[in-house]
């Protein structure tokens, strides 16, 4: 493939014209093979919790089995089950009326593609099984780095079609004069499995949206058009602390605190023993939210509850007081562990 190089601002993202009905609607399995492929390199210590409505069980039990339950895969704890993983990111999306859109989410995976050459050519053989056999011209996005995206343009003849296609016209919106120019200059194209084509690298756009496409007079056929978007916005921070014998509590400004897990101590009096935690709270203030926590101990069935505390600093700090809630302690609790003040540093 002939290389050439656009000074077009754009961003990561893939939607291909096809031959065939079929092709159409294959589009998605290729989505799938994207995300299957990018989401681990991207995801694990992500903070950009938008991202995790697009986790399947999967794709989590995998993550957590590999990463542990300590992890963060894009945003949220992986402690707790699945279902609690599902119910925290659909309370952060409701109450932040914050979410991706498809064309951000490609743009997100497309950019692990650069992290990894295995999902890489993993996508790349699901665009040549799927899109491009089926497809007489197509447009797609190859890979994605900090600052250049790379695009292919692909001709692929049917039996009675010549083995070159010139009258290539393209369209476009919010490309400037330059960058039509150079568009412009792409008028023809050779078939594509004998070397033809072309290889494109463009800028990676920094605050715009584009669509571009390209027609064949020749054939009558489109392709495209590829939906450019810039990297979106960072969403809403959340901040995770740590609660009593190690679970993890997710908390978020302004609305219902919840969050469960599973501990089983390393040492002390209760080695052997398990416990399932879960805490809900309310934030009362942008400093402070105050909360229940239950500590369920599997071994006896014998359940106890904390009232707590949790203050936020402006030094990104928090102090959590835990109290216990159980007149006449009917599980034995330790004096020690009746009342604990802790002070913890907001993960990032």
């Amino acid at each position: 493939m002939r290389k050439i190089l656009l000074p077009i601002t754009i961003a990561c993202y893939v939607i291909l014209f096809h031959h065939s009905a079929q092709a159409q609607n294959d589009i998605p399995s290729c989505d799938g093979v994207l995300r299957k492929q990018t989401y681990k390199d991207l995801s694990i210590n992500n903070t950009d919790w938008r991202l995790s409505t697009d986790i399947q069980k999967d794709d989590w039990q995998e993550a957590k089995d590999s990463a542990g339950v300590n992890a963060i895969l894009d945003g949220i704890p992986l402690q707790g089950s699945y279902d609690d993983y599902k119910k925290t990111s659909s309370s952060l999306s409701q109450s932040y009326s914050s979410s991706l859109t498809v064309d951000q989410t490609r743009n997100i995976y497309w950019s692990g593609l650069s992290l990894d050459g295995h999902a890489q050519s993993m996508y790349e053989s699901c665009l040549s099984a799927v899109v491009r056999l089926h497809s007489r011209l197509s447009l797609t996005v190859d890979k994605v780095t900090d600052n250049d995206v790379t695009l292919n343009l692909f001709y692929n003849p049917s039996v009675n079609d010549p083995g070159r296609i010139g009258n290539l016209k393209w369209s476009y919106t919010n490309i400037n004069q330059d960058d039509e120019k150079t568009l412009s200059s792409i008028t023809e194209v050779s078939n594509s499995n004998y070397g033809g084509g072309y290889t494109i690298t463009l800028s990676r756009p920094k605050d715009k949206d584009y669509q571009l496409a390209v027609n064949s007079v020749d054939l009558g056929t489109t392709a495209g058009p590829v939906i450019i978007t810039a990297p979106p916005k960072p969403p809403p921070k959340p901040f995770l602390i740590q609660g009593h014998s190690g679970v993890l509590i997710w908390a978020q400004n302004d609305f219902l605190v919840t969050f469960s897990g599973d501990s089983a101590p390393q040492n002390g009096p209760n080695v052997g023993r398990s416990y399932h935690y879960s805490f809900t709270g309310q934030f009362i203030s942008k400093n402070k939210v105050t909360g229940k926590e239950t500590v369920l101990e599997k071994t006896t069935a014998c359940s106890v509850d904390y009232d707590v505390g949790i203050d936020v600093f402006g030094d990104n700090s928090i102090r959590m007081t835990e109290d216990l809630n159980a007149p006449g302690n009917p599980c034995g609790i330790s004096d020690s562990d009746k009342h604990h003040v802790n002070t913890f540093q907001i993960a990032p």
